[in-house]
């Protein structure tokens, strides 16, 4: 139900009440789900779910094939990365920027795990420390991607952060009267 439930909801609240969307007691009320949005793309939300959605079915349905559950998943993720690329739906450019990086990080994680997933079943025949070394470099690579990312976020929430405080001290020294 809740599949069907929350999709049609934040149709609702986005499609069907826009008029709404600049009325305080609405954004106040619903705001958490299209605050961010440009206001065109508000009902984008609707796309998150539906790609977490898409990779939940399939990691349920291909569970007994991991290059083809990696396939499926590596497809969605694509469709995911082109739609945001098209859309760019934030209001912030930094937040696109953050959202297509981490489509990205994904779907080269997903390459390499696919790779990985061919050298171990289907490549030429290695031996035990052969294998043992492309576990350990595939581990490494997918490591060092996911540290960037995590890297990236970071530098991108400690600088809005960052522009956040200075903008409250900012206020609060013009609240008080004194200089910045």
């Amino acid at each position: 139900i809740y599949i069907i439930a929350v999709p049609m909801l934040i149709y609702w609240i986005t499609v069907h009440n826009k008029h709404l969307l600049d009325d305080k007691n609405f954004c106040a009320m619903y705001g958490f789900i299209f605050l961010g949005y440009e206001r065109d793309s508000a009902w984008w939300e609707i796309l998150v779910l539906a790609r977490k959605l898409a990779l939940v079915a399939v990691l349920v349905f291909a569970s007994s094939d991991k290059f083809l559950q990696s396939f499926f998943a590596l497809f969605v993720l694509l469709v995911a990365t082109a739609a945001q690329q098209y859309r760019q739906p934030f209001t912030k450019k930094e937040l696109n920027r953050m959202e297509l990086f981490g489509l990205y990080a994904l779907v080269l994680t997903q390459l390499i795990s696919m790779a990985y997933f061919w050298v171990d079943s289907h490549g030429l025949k290695k031996s035990d420390a052969d294998k043992e070394s492309i576990t350990l470099w595939t581990t490494v690579l997918l490591l060092a991607i996911n540290v960037d990312a995590v890297l990236v976020f970071a530098g991108h929430i400690g600088a809005a952060s960052i522009a956040a405080a200075k903008s409250w001290c900012a206020w609060i020294c013009n609240v008080l009267r004194c200089r910045p």
